[in-house]
């Protein structure tokens, strides 16, 4: 639950680029083995890896939450339309 919140406040994409397992398992506040929850969570499929990239990004984040996924967009339009008031 504290990744996903992290994405809702910081990472509106849903993509955890820049972030390795350690910082990741950190976030979420993990105390196990250091590795494991992050390979588990993308093992069931709660994180994905770009196949080019590596990066992780939560899985269906813009199907799920499509309000936070395109709220960079939505306050474009806002800030646009502001302007041409």
């Amino acid at each position: 639950m504290q990744l996903w919140c992290f994405c809702a406040l910081y990472r509106p994409k849903g993509n955890l680029d820049g972030l390795d397992a350690t910082e990741i398992e950190k976030i979420i506040g993990w105390e196990g083995e250091q590795g494991l929850l992050v390979a588990t969570l993308e093992r069931v499929g709660f994180l994905e890896r770009d196949s080019e990239t590596g990066t992780l990004s939560l899985h269906g984040w813009e199907e799920h939450n499509p309000w936070l996924f395109y709220s960079e967009e939505r306050r474009e339009i806002a800030r646009k339309a502001a302007f041409a008031k």
